[in-house]
């Protein structure tokens, strides 16, 4: 008794494959690997009848053919940021689709994870490629993979660190988006609730800011700006300084969804309304800004497709294809009850 017309006996193979579309053994593997001389069709043919036929490759024969494994990494700090998820989903959409598999790391544990992380991936050459978003310190210690020929690309490097491929979005217009529109609906007084200045996306997402008040006729008050650090807590922090310095303010342009959040549940306990007093605009749109109450007004971060192009850059560098070193999409405001919308 034969199953899609291999014996169940043994694996399908690769000549399974060749002969039941007819082709070549050599076409068949060009074609499973990703090479660039297959016509897209004839490759999409050969996934699909490879899927049919119930064929899997074998990690140890590919490996020791082609020198690949046939594996991405993906290293994050922690699967609990907000906005993670819908990253997550464009890199492993992306790799559905592909000869590739994926091997997830976090950075949760912190230098015991790093190390964790390059003791398993520079000895056994495990991945073929890595994409990356990480805090500031790792990216040292990912230099030494680099430097072995492995390629990397980040995901929202905060602009510092150019010798990395990098996605990112369109941070300073972002910034003007939201500011814009602030004062667009005749808000005067605009304060911001900032993250680390250190990062390139906040001190883009400020001048964009900063940029929209001056073009709006809007003087920028120091003292109306507060540094948080992207969590909830730290934008509820930010906003009872807003408050305490006796400024008035009738709008807040918080720089990411949850510091947003953060301030408006301090504004609503020190009885200040959204929007009717205080206007307030977030960034990121991650799934909960629209099922605050209200609902909030934000940037939106471009996040599943920002995972997309980081896997398909990396496997472009894979196959030895001129790639971007740099690619920002475009960020996009999303009007809400938060502002009024």
């Amino acid at each position: 008794m034969k199953a899609n017309g291999v014996s169940p006996a043994r694996r399908p193979t690769i000549a399974d494959v060749a002969k039941s579309l007819e082709l070549s053994k050599a076409t068949i593997s060009r074609a499973l690997n990703a090479k660039g001389d297959v016509d897209p069709a004839t490759r999409d043919r050969v996934l699909a009848e490879a899927a049919r036929l119930g064929y899997v490759a074998s990690s140890t024969a590919r490996a020791l053919s082609n020198g690949r494994s046939n594996c991405l990494g993906l290293l994050v700090p922690s699967l609990t940021w907000p906005w993670m998820l819908e990253v997550l989903r464009g890199v492993a959409d992306t790799v559905e689709r592909s000869v590739y598999s994926l091997m997830l790391y976090t950075t949760a544990r912190g230098p015991d994870s790093e190390q964790a992380f390059l003791s398993q991936v520079i000895p056994s050459g495990g991945i073929d490629g890595l994409i990356l978003i990480v805090p500031e310190g790792m990216l040292p210690y990912v230099g030494q993979l680099a430097e072995r020929g492995l390629p990397v690309v980040c995901i929202d490097d905060r602009g510092q660190h150019p010798e990395f491929p990098a996605v990112a979005t369109t941070n300073r217009e972002g910034g003007h988006a939201a500011a814009a529109h602030l004062a667009s609906i005749n808000r005067r007084r605009i304060a911001m609730i900032n993250g680390p200045v250190e990062y390139g996306c906040d001190r883009e997402r400020f001048d964009g800011y900063r940029q929209a008040l001056e073009e709006a006729g809007i003087a920028l008050e120091p003292d109306l700006v507060e540094i948080g650090d992207f969590t909830e807590e730290g934008g509820a922090q930010a906003a009872t300084r807003l408050l305490a310095s006796g400024l008035p303010f009738d709008a807040l342009f918080a720089a990411s969804d949850l510091m947003a959040v953060g301030a408006m549940r301090t504004l609503r306990e020190a009885g200040r309304r959204v929007p009717d007093d205080v206007a307030v605009v977030g960034f990121d749109d991650i799934p909960a800004a629209s099922q605050t109450h209200p609902p909030l007004t934000t940037v939106r971060q471009p996040l599943y497709e920002m995972g997309r192009a980081a896997t398909e850059l990396v496997m472009a560098a894979i196959r030895g294809d001129a790639i971007d070193q740099r690619l920002e999409l475009p960020t996009s405001l999303i009007v809400r009850e938060s502002t009024g919308g």
